[in-house]
């Protein structure tokens, strides 16, 4: 992937098609994250990767925490 590509992707997130795909993501991770419904182990590990996954392809759609490393002394 490009950079172009990446930052078009990054500046999706501030965009109304943005904020509705965060939504029913956000939606289908609730869906999957219940376990309540899962009938064997193996289906509850699925939905464990579907969501890593999930997480993982759309990571562009999350917001970035700038962290500051600066040592204090007094």
């Amino acid at each position: 992937m490009t950079n172009e590509q990446r930052q078009l992707l990054e500046s999706m997130r501030l965009t109304n098609y943005g904020q509705a795909l965060q939504a029913i993501l956000s939606e289908k991770k609730e869906e999957l994250n219940n376990v309540s419904t899962c009938k064997s182990w193996e289906e509850t590990l699925g939905r464990k990767y579907a969501v890593d996954l999930i997480d993982d392809i759309f990571s562009f759609m999350k917001e970035k925490v700038v962290t500051s490393n600066k040592t204090r002394y007094d």
